[in-house]
């Protein structure tokens, strides 16, 4: 009597509690959880899985009321289960399916105080350290799931104050299989204090095979199948790490370093599937990346005792691997080449022979995927012209009649929009010697060549890269043609890409130091 009048206030109680806003619970959530966890009719597994399941789902995106909700019932469940005189007593259905705990109750526990692991607080965490844990009435495993509830409770609420921060960029969107993959990898310290962590990464940008926190987890999207977690080996090992190798990171500030995804497993164990990193990435498809770093209590037993803990995870990146594309050959070039000019001079003898040089950066080639080639100089008359070739498409850069044709070249983004330029000079000329500055770049993706309106008269113009958005301009005169050093004079100034009008511009802006009588060569 006792019991069945308990359950007829819980009843009430839980009413009060159905007030709320539509709710992203499972429909009839109410009536199935009270079925579930209050009556006492005999337990089937299987009907009540899949109820389990939905609630999971859908606690990422519960709002407070709909929290509270759960947290509620939870808690009265394991209040009303506990030893005693009023506890509800269970029985498994004859065609239930194995739950591989022996007492429905003690299955029923389980599940709540996981449940409410994953969406309690504080207080919660304290509700479920002072449980009754009788250990006749309960499972042998219903002590470690409640330190395991306590545990999420309590990293959920380090999260929240979180002086950390990890994120992670590719330098590319899309790479061809076999390239390198570079993930710029960077923590952020936004607290108050500077913050002490064990390196997750060697100086040359790898995992540290002895340690320490950093891992990557790879998806391939579209496959439940090709998952992994590239991890360091004192996930499995006790290395210990010296104290002089531990990094400080400042109130503000970060660190940093940029990582080759392609190449850190070769001391790393690999969770999930049989597939290296570098296997997986030189496949096609699309990946999601993401970043972990973790320090956790297992660590504190290295002499390290001020080093942070916890866990923090990365923003996830998705990167796109396409099919290996093959460079033409040389001797191809030479062909697609003398196609192209007899194209466009069909009066030119079809017997002329056009010999290349290739001058194809790894720079060129990885973010253009194009290749630049030069006639050589015994090809008259077409030595030292230039030709850049993409998707064996043929693009006509530069002359060398009289002169050099192209003479120094670099990829750039000098108009910031992610796609990649080729900036290059060249010369040429026939009795007066001059050097002309270009841009190659694709527009709405056809390609286009801006040329400067000014050449400089009688020494070479080179360039010299500092990143994508600067560039120098130096005036020189080669020492080596062939090695392509040379010895400069001075410096001009940085290289702009300018939008005036209908057609961008391809300026220089002068050093202000620079003297009138050099300016007045460029014109």
């Amino acid at each position: 009597m006792k019991r069945k009048l308990l359950i007829i206030i819980l009843f009430l109680l839980f009413a009060n509690q159905l007030a709320v806003a539509e709710t992203s619970l499972p429909d009839n959530f109410e009536a199935d959880f009270n079925r579930l966890f209050l009556s006492t009719e005999p337990l089937r597994f299987q009907d009540n899985i899949a109820l389990l399941d939905k609630i999971e789902a859908a606690i990422p995106n519960l709002s407070q009321d709909e929290q509270d909700l759960v947290r509620g019932k939870s808690r009265r469940y394991l209040l009303v289960s506990q030893p005693g005189e009023f506890a509800i007593s269970r029985v498994y259905a004859p065609d239930c399916l194995q739950t591989g705990v022996a007492a429905p109750v003690a299955f029923l526990r389980l599940t709540a105080v996981d449940m409410l692991g994953k969406i309690g607080n504080e207080d919660d965490a304290d509700f479920i350290n002072n449980l009754d844990k009788n250990k006749n009435f309960n499972h042998p495993y219903f002590e470690e799931i409640c330190k395991k509830a306590v545990n999420y409770i309590q990293t959920k609420q380090d999260l929240a104050h979180q002086p950390l921060e990890l994120t992670i960029k590719s330098d590319e969107d899309v790479y061809e299989a076999g390239e390198d993959i570079f993930i710029n990898y960077q923590i952020k310290n936004d607290g108050k204090e500077a913050i002490i962590i064990a390196p997750p990464f060697e100086d040359n940008g790898v995992i540290d095979p002895n340690g320490f926190g950093a891992s990557f987890l790879i998806n391939k999207l579209g496959t439940d199948k090709i998952k992994m977690e590239i991890l360091p080996l004192a996930d499995f090992l006790s290395v210990p790490i010296s104290p002089d190798k531990v990094i400080t990171i400042p109130s503000g500030g970060s660190y940093s370093k940029r990582v080759n995804i392609v190449r850190i497993d070769n001391e790393s164990i690999l969770r999930d599937i049989k597939y290296s990193s570098t296997e997986i990435l030189q496949r096609s498809g699309e990946f999601s990346v993401a970043a972990k770093y973790e320090w956790t209590e297992l660590r504190k037993a290295y002499p390290m005792p001020n080093c942070w803990h916890g866990t923090i995870t990365s923003n996830a990146i998705t990167i796109e691997v396409k099919e290996k594309r093959d460079k033409p050959s040389v001797a191809e070039a030479e062909k697609l080449v003398l196609k192209d000019i007899l194209k466009d001079s069909p009066n030119m003898n079809p017997s002329v022979k056009v010999f290349l040089k290739e001058l194809t950066t790894p720079e060129l080639w990885e973010r253009m995927v194009a290749q630049v080639f030069k006639v050589k100089e015994e090809a008259i008359p077409l030595s030292n012209d230039t030709y850049l070739i993409k998707d064996r498409e043929v693009i006509y850069l530069a002359s060398g009649w009289g002169c050099c044709g192209l003479i120094s070249m670099c990829v750039t983004d000098l108009d910031k929009n992610n796609q990649p330029e080729l900036l290059y000079t060249h010369s040429g000329g026939s009795g007066i010697h001059r050097t002309n500055l270009a841009i190659y770049l694709e527009n709405d993706g056809k390609p286009q060549i801006i040329r400067s309106d000014h050449a400089y008269f009688d020494v070479d113009l080179f360039l010299k890269k500092i990143d994508d958005q600067k560039v120098i301009v130096e005036i020189g005169k080669f020492k080596d043609y062939e090695k392509a050093i040379y010895l400069p004079i001075a410096t001009l100034g940085n290289i702009v890409l300018e939008s005036k009008g209908a057609e961008p511009e391809l300026l220089i802006q002068f050093d202000e130091k620079l003297p009138e009588k050099v300016k007045e060569q460029f014109r």
